[in-house]
């Protein structure tokens, strides 16, 4: 079936945020955040130093060459 024009056909995504689902969203990172605790930042934080390395390490190569 054929829109006419909404551009809903191309623009899957485009409809409005249901309040109650991005509430319901929120609430389960949260209780992840919460429940993960220190654990989980110290992974968050290892994963940013592991990627900042990543990164001056091409960074040093792209500029060495």
């Amino acid at each position: 079936m054929e829109h006419e024009n909404t551009g809903e056909g191309h623009r899957p995504f485009s409809s409005p945020a249901d309040a109650q689902g991005v509430k319901a969203h929120y609430d389960t990172n949260l209780g992840q955040r919460q429940h993960n605790g220190v654990n989980g930042f110290l992974r968050e934080a290892s994963n940013l130093l592991i990627m900042v390395g990543v990164l001056g390490l091409i960074f040093v190569i792209t500029r060495w060459f």
